[in-house]
């Protein structure tokens, strides 16, 4: 039984670094309008928060859907962020530091929440496990 949920934790880490790495690989975050000198730096920096974030709802208990549902809405302020940020800092001709921040951030709050919705959507409730 260990080796299973061992085997269940580490599918939960490994496919969202390896649905990642292929997006930076693919230069997605680029595309999806990250800054060409760090959208392929914000996967190292963004994928070890929104994993722990991850695994911490899980310990906590949360079910799978509140557990997604928390997950979308880190994901959704982080993009909301991403988005404005790049407006505001591209609006004021590169002067605005704050929005530059913000930019940046939020594309690691961007990685972050991707990781952690995809591994929140693998990770079993703990009602779902069997007694050892």
């Amino acid at each position: 039984m260990k080796s299973s949920r061992f085997t269940h934790l580490a599918v939960a880490i490994a496919v969202p670094v390896a649905v990642l790495l292929a997006a930076v690989a693919g230069d997605l975050f680029k595309f999806l309008g990250a800054h060409p000198f760090w959208s392929r730096q914000i996967i190292w920096i963004g994928v070890l928060p929104g994993l722990g974030f991850s695994l911490l709802l899980w310990r906590l208990g949360l079910t799978s859907q509140r557990r997604v549902i928390l997950c979308l809405l880190v994901l959704l302020a982080a993009g909301t962020a991403a988005y404005f940020g790049k407006m505001q800092f591209a609006a004021s001709f590169a002067e605005d530091r704050l929005a530059g921040q913000a930019w940046y951030f939020g594309w690691i709050g961007v990685v972050a929440g991707i990781g952690a919705l995809i591994s929140s959507a693998l990770l079993r409730d703990f009602s779902d496990r069997r007694p050892e």
